[in-house]
Protein backbone atom coordinates (compact mmCIF):
# COMPACT_ATOMS: atom_id res chain seq x y z
CA UNK A 1 0.00 0.00 0.00
CA UNK A 2 2.68 2.31 1.02
CA UNK A 3 4.16 1.72 -2.27
CA UNK A 4 1.21 2.47 -4.26
CA UNK A 5 0.81 5.71 -2.70
CA UNK A 6 4.64 6.76 -3.19
CA UNK A 7 3.86 5.46 -6.74
CA UNK A 8 0.71 8.12 -7.13
CA UNK A 9 2.61 10.85 -5.08
CA UNK A 10 5.78 10.40 -7.53
CA UNK A 11 3.13 10.58 -10.75
CA UNK A 12 1.16 13.47 -9.50
CA UNK A 13 4.61 15.53 -9.00
CA UNK A 14 5.66 14.64 -12.24
CA UNK A 15 2.09 15.48 -13.88
CA UNK A 16 2.55 18.67 -12.22
CA UNK A 17 6.17 19.73 -14.00
CA UNK A 18 5.23 18.34 -17.12
CA UNK A 19 2.46 20.30 -17.22
CA UNK A 20 4.22 23.69 -16.46
CA UNK A 21 7.40 22.69 -18.13
CA UNK A 22 5.63 22.83 -21.60
CA UNK A 23 6.04 26.45 -21.28
CA UNK A 24 8.76 28.54 -19.98
CA UNK A 25 8.99 31.02 -17.07
CA UNK A 26 9.42 34.56 -19.14
CA UNK A 27 12.02 37.14 -16.37
CA UNK A 28 11.75 40.63 -17.91
CA UNK A 29 15.37 42.50 -16.55
CA UNK A 30 16.65 45.87 -17.17
CA UNK A 31 18.03 46.89 -19.90
CA UNK A 32 21.14 47.64 -17.99
CA UNK A 33 20.99 44.84 -15.75
CA UNK A 34 21.49 45.48 -12.04
CA UNK A 35 24.45 43.70 -10.73
CA UNK A 36 25.11 41.49 -8.45
CA UNK A 37 21.35 40.61 -8.71
CA UNK A 38 21.40 40.55 -12.13
CA UNK A 39 24.15 39.95 -14.48
CA UNK A 40 24.17 40.02 -18.70
CA UNK A 41 26.87 38.74 -20.46
CA UNK A 42 26.31 41.40 -23.85
CA UNK A 43 28.79 38.97 -25.85
CA UNK A 44 26.35 35.81 -25.36
CA UNK A 45 23.46 36.93 -24.20
CA UNK A 46 23.57 34.95 -20.99
CA UNK A 47 21.77 35.46 -17.71
CA UNK A 48 23.12 35.08 -14.04
CA UNK A 49 23.39 36.82 -10.74
CA UNK A 50 22.21 36.51 -6.83
CA UNK A 51 18.58 36.80 -7.83
CA UNK A 52 18.85 34.78 -11.69
CA UNK A 53 20.53 31.96 -10.06
CA UNK A 54 18.32 31.62 -7.09
CA UNK A 55 15.29 31.67 -9.53
CA UNK A 56 17.19 29.41 -12.76
CA UNK A 57 17.79 26.73 -9.71
CA UNK A 58 14.48 26.11 -8.74
CA UNK A 59 12.88 26.10 -12.18
CA UNK A 60 15.35 23.96 -12.89
CA UNK A 61 14.24 21.56 -10.40
CA UNK A 62 10.71 21.57 -11.69
CA UNK A 63 11.82 21.54 -15.40
CA UNK A 64 11.18 24.55 -16.38
CA UNK A 65 13.46 26.80 -18.72
CA UNK A 66 14.07 30.26 -18.05
CA UNK A 67 13.85 32.97 -20.70
CA UNK A 68 15.40 36.45 -19.95
CA UNK A 69 14.07 39.06 -21.95
CA UNK A 70 16.03 42.64 -21.50
CA UNK A 71 12.91 45.33 -21.13
CA UNK A 72 12.61 48.94 -20.29
CA UNK A 73 11.34 48.93 -16.32
CA UNK A 74 7.96 50.54 -17.10
CA UNK A 75 7.39 48.38 -19.60
CA UNK A 76 7.99 45.69 -18.08
CA UNK A 77 5.74 46.32 -15.59
CA UNK A 78 2.92 46.80 -18.25
CA UNK A 79 4.10 43.45 -19.79
CA UNK A 80 3.61 41.76 -16.67
CA UNK A 81 -0.21 43.17 -16.14
CA UNK A 82 -1.19 41.67 -19.32
CA UNK A 83 0.83 38.39 -19.09
CA UNK A 84 3.26 39.05 -21.39
CA UNK A 85 5.67 38.41 -18.53
CA UNK A 86 5.71 35.97 -16.21
CA UNK A 87 8.43 38.07 -13.70
CA UNK A 88 9.60 41.35 -13.21
CA UNK A 89 12.57 42.48 -9.94
CA UNK A 90 10.61 43.74 -8.06
CA UNK A 91 10.45 44.66 -4.44
CA UNK A 92 7.03 45.29 -1.79
CA UNK A 93 8.47 48.67 -0.75
CA UNK A 94 8.00 50.56 -4.04
CA UNK A 95 4.62 49.60 -4.41
CA UNK A 96 1.51 51.73 -3.05
CA UNK A 97 -0.79 48.78 -2.71
CA UNK A 98 0.61 45.31 -2.40
CA UNK A 99 -3.17 43.32 -1.58
CA UNK A 100 -3.27 41.86 -5.06
CA UNK A 101 0.14 41.18 -5.74
CA UNK A 102 1.94 37.61 -6.04
CA UNK A 103 5.36 37.90 -5.31
CA UNK A 104 8.48 35.17 -4.93
CA UNK A 105 10.88 36.03 -1.89
CA UNK A 106 14.93 35.23 -2.76
CA UNK A 107 15.65 36.19 0.29
CA UNK A 108 17.53 39.35 -1.16
CA UNK A 109 17.80 42.68 0.45
CA UNK A 110 18.56 46.19 -0.86
CA UNK A 111 20.44 48.73 1.39
CA UNK A 112 20.82 51.92 -0.64
CA UNK A 113 23.53 53.98 0.93
CA UNK A 114 24.47 57.79 0.04
CA UNK A 115 28.20 57.90 -1.07
CA UNK A 116 30.72 61.17 -1.95
CA UNK A 117 33.90 62.54 -3.38
CA UNK A 118 36.23 62.26 -0.69
CA UNK A 119 37.49 65.68 -1.50
CA UNK A 120 34.19 67.13 0.28
CA UNK A 121 35.35 68.99 3.75
CA UNK A 122 31.88 67.61 5.41
CA UNK A 123 30.04 64.81 4.28
CA UNK A 124 26.45 64.73 5.07
CA UNK A 125 25.08 63.15 8.50
CA UNK A 126 21.58 62.22 7.81
CA UNK A 127 19.44 63.14 4.97
CA UNK A 128 17.59 65.87 6.25
CA UNK A 129 20.67 67.90 6.05
CA UNK A 130 20.62 68.17 2.38
CA UNK A 131 19.80 71.74 1.06
CA UNK A 132 20.08 71.88 -2.96
CA UNK A 133 21.87 68.96 -3.48
CA UNK A 134 22.08 66.60 -6.50
CA UNK A 135 21.51 62.71 -5.98
CA UNK A 136 22.56 60.50 -8.77
CA UNK A 137 20.47 57.29 -8.56
CA UNK A 138 19.06 54.54 -11.07
CA UNK A 139 16.85 55.49 -13.93
CA UNK A 140 13.18 54.49 -13.31
CA UNK A 141 13.80 53.43 -9.74
CA UNK A 142 11.80 54.35 -6.55
CA UNK A 143 13.10 55.98 -3.27
CA UNK A 144 10.28 56.26 -0.88
CA UNK A 145 12.72 58.14 1.26
CA UNK A 146 13.14 60.58 -1.28
CA UNK A 147 10.01 61.89 -1.82
CA UNK A 148 9.49 64.06 0.48
CA UNK A 149 13.08 65.94 0.24
CA UNK A 150 11.78 66.51 -3.80
CA UNK A 151 8.73 67.73 -2.53
CA UNK A 152 10.43 69.92 -0.33
CA UNK A 153 13.12 70.86 -3.04
CA UNK A 154 15.64 70.13 -0.79
CA UNK A 155 17.57 68.06 -3.89
CA UNK A 156 17.25 67.32 -7.30
CA UNK A 157 17.69 63.57 -8.98
CA UNK A 158 20.31 62.68 -11.64
CA UNK A 159 19.38 59.99 -13.13
CA UNK A 160 21.25 57.59 -15.12
CA UNK A 161 21.23 54.07 -16.49
CA UNK A 162 24.13 52.18 -15.12
CA UNK A 163 26.12 51.90 -11.94
CA UNK A 164 29.44 52.84 -13.74
CA UNK A 165 27.65 56.17 -15.39
CA UNK A 166 26.22 56.80 -11.78
CA UNK A 167 30.21 57.01 -10.47
CA UNK A 168 31.52 58.99 -13.33
CA UNK A 169 28.89 61.48 -12.52
CA UNK A 170 29.70 61.60 -9.02
CA UNK A 171 33.53 61.48 -9.98
CA UNK A 172 32.88 64.58 -12.77
CA UNK A 173 31.33 66.54 -9.81
CA UNK A 174 33.06 70.11 -9.11
CA UNK A 175 34.98 70.63 -6.06
CA UNK A 176 32.64 71.35 -2.82
CA UNK A 177 29.48 70.70 -4.90
CA UNK A 178 26.76 69.23 -3.54
CA UNK A 179 26.16 66.25 -5.54
CA UNK A 180 25.92 62.94 -4.08
CA UNK A 181 24.77 59.36 -5.35
CA UNK A 182 22.57 56.88 -3.77
CA UNK A 183 23.61 52.98 -4.20
CA UNK A 184 23.16 49.88 -2.92
CA UNK A 185 26.02 48.54 -1.03
CA UNK A 186 26.43 45.35 -2.84
CA UNK A 187 25.84 46.68 -6.27
CA UNK A 188 28.82 49.53 -4.75
CA UNK A 189 31.22 46.80 -4.02
CA UNK A 190 30.82 45.02 -7.56
CA UNK A 191 31.37 48.24 -9.10
CA UNK A 192 34.50 49.18 -7.13
CA UNK A 193 36.20 46.45 -8.26
CA UNK A 194 35.28 47.17 -12.29
CA UNK A 195 35.78 50.91 -12.08
CA UNK A 196 38.85 52.39 -11.47
CA UNK A 197 37.77 55.78 -10.59
CA UNK A 198 35.06 54.68 -8.07
CA UNK A 199 38.74 54.80 -5.41
CA UNK A 200 37.55 58.63 -5.60
CA UNK A 201 34.47 58.13 -3.96
CA UNK A 202 33.52 57.17 -0.56
CA UNK A 203 30.09 55.31 1.46
CA UNK A 204 28.54 57.02 4.04
CA UNK A 205 27.05 56.33 6.89
CA UNK A 206 23.65 57.55 5.64
CA UNK A 207 20.93 54.62 4.85
CA UNK A 208 18.78 56.00 2.30
CA UNK A 209 16.19 52.99 2.62
CA UNK A 210 16.57 49.13 2.55
CA UNK A 211 14.09 47.03 0.82
CA UNK A 212 13.83 43.47 0.06
CA UNK A 213 14.54 42.56 -3.40
CA UNK A 214 11.92 40.06 -5.03
CA UNK A 215 9.98 38.89 -7.93
CA UNK A 216 6.78 40.33 -8.81
CA UNK A 217 4.71 37.18 -10.26
CA UNK A 218 2.29 37.66 -12.97
CA UNK A 219 -1.23 37.32 -11.18
CA UNK A 220 -3.16 34.99 -12.87
CA UNK A 221 -4.16 30.93 -12.47
CA UNK A 222 -0.73 29.41 -13.67
CA UNK A 223 1.47 31.86 -11.48
CA UNK A 224 -0.65 30.80 -8.88
CA UNK A 225 -0.44 27.42 -8.71
CA UNK A 226 3.50 27.62 -9.49
CA UNK A 227 4.42 30.16 -6.85
CA UNK A 228 4.39 28.03 -3.79
CA UNK A 229 6.66 25.27 -5.51
CA UNK A 230 9.02 27.76 -6.62
CA UNK A 231 8.82 29.64 -2.95
CA UNK A 232 9.50 25.84 -1.38
CA UNK A 233 12.72 25.46 -3.52
CA UNK A 234 14.36 28.83 -3.12
CA UNK A 235 13.52 28.30 0.37
CA UNK A 236 16.38 25.46 0.13
CA UNK A 237 18.74 27.45 -1.14
CA UNK A 238 21.11 28.92 0.28
CA UNK A 239 21.36 33.10 -0.46
CA UNK A 240 24.17 35.16 -1.00
CA UNK A 241 23.12 38.87 0.31
CA UNK A 242 19.63 37.40 2.63
CA UNK A 243 21.12 39.21 5.80
CA UNK A 244 20.23 42.73 6.14
CA UNK A 245 22.52 45.12 8.34
CA UNK A 246 21.18 46.12 11.90
CA UNK A 247 20.79 49.50 10.73
CA UNK A 248 18.66 48.02 8.06
CA UNK A 249 16.23 45.86 10.25
CA UNK A 250 16.11 49.36 13.10
CA UNK A 251 14.70 51.04 9.69
CA UNK A 252 12.04 48.43 8.82
CA UNK A 253 11.01 48.74 12.18
CA UNK A 254 10.43 52.14 12.12
CA UNK A 255 9.14 51.86 8.77
CA UNK A 256 6.27 49.24 10.35
CA UNK A 257 5.88 51.10 13.07
CA UNK A 258 4.46 54.39 11.46
CA UNK A 259 1.92 52.11 9.31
Amino acid sequence: MKKLWKLMVLMFLLTISNVFAAEAFKLAVPEDAYPPYIIMNEQQGLGGGLLIDSLKDALTALGIELEIHTVPLARSRLMLKSDKMDGVMHSPGWVKDNSQVLWLDLGLWIEDFLYFKTDITSPPQDLQSLKNAELITHMGYVYPSLDPLIEQKKIVRLERYTGEEMIDTLVAAPQGSERFMVMDKNVWQWYQQRVPSSHLLQQSLVLVGCAPLKIRLANNARMQRLQPLLQKRIKQQQVLGAMRSSQCEEMQKLSLGNK
